[in-house]
């Protein structure tokens, strides 16, 4: 079964993967909340009145990555084998953009739980910010990258325009070129190999997108 609604049934199912083969499965997804002058910089200096943010922020992204499949009924619980999460304050417009990386090796991937990872991190923003301002704007979230499956390594546009977007689309082309470097040496195995040890949001890090100082896995 190849569509997740049967069409003219009315009924939902989960995807039949059973036939697919595990490859190695990674996404990128970001997002970013807009806190206001007053607010952005208790939270860049952790001094919110319900404790350090950022690091909340990534304890909640990273929880929100494993409780995809609980969030979305269609969505194949999975093991991950890695996720990080980095927030990067954005001065000019008074925002915290959130990005999370999963990667694992399986028969689907790993987008909607980047997407969450991210989700929740924003919600945590909003939750620990909005007893100081309640005008609190989440917006961009989208995907950024996502490798695996039928259709590779695929990049997709970035669309908002900050300062650092073209440094951040020369990184994730970088990390493009590696990633199908890689998955060509695992077709002429005919196996899936590893998870990469090397990390997206390093070379978005390398790119400009520097972390608040607490707040990011290593």
């Amino acid at each position: 079964m190849d569509q997740h609604v049967e069409p003219g049934a009315g009924s939902f199912f989960m995807a039949d993967i059973r036939s697919k083969r595990p490859t190695r499965r990674r996404a990128v997804a970001v997002g970013e909340i807009e806190v206001g002058a007053v607010v952005f910089a208790l939270i860049v200096e952790r001094r919110l009145p319900k404790g350090d943010a950022l690091a909340m922020a990534e304890m909640a992204g990273l929880q929100g990555t494993k409780l995809a499949s609980l969030l979305m009924p269609l969505c194949h619980p999975l093991t991950l084998e890695m996720v990080r999460l980095r927030c990067r304050p954005v001065p000019e417009r008074h925002a915290i953009r959130v990005y999370c990386e999963v990667a694992t090796e399986a028969r689907t991937g790993v987008e909607m739980e980047a997407l969450a990872g991210v989700n929740a991190a924003l919600l945590t923003l909003y939750d620990l910010s909005k007893p100081v301002e309640p005008a609190l704007t989440i917006g961009a979230v989208r995907l950024l990258f996502k490798e695996g499956g039928k259709r590779g390594v695929l990049v997709l546009a970035l669309e908002r325009d900050d300062r650092d977007l073209g440094r951040v689309g020369d990184a994730l082309a970088a990390a493009h070129g590696a990633a199908a470097a890689a998955r060509e040496r695992d077709l002429a195995h005919q196996r899936p190999g590893p998870v990469e040890r090397g990390s997206c949001l390093r070379q978005l890090s390398s790119a400009g997108c520097r972390p608040a100082a607490t707040c990011c896995s290593p």
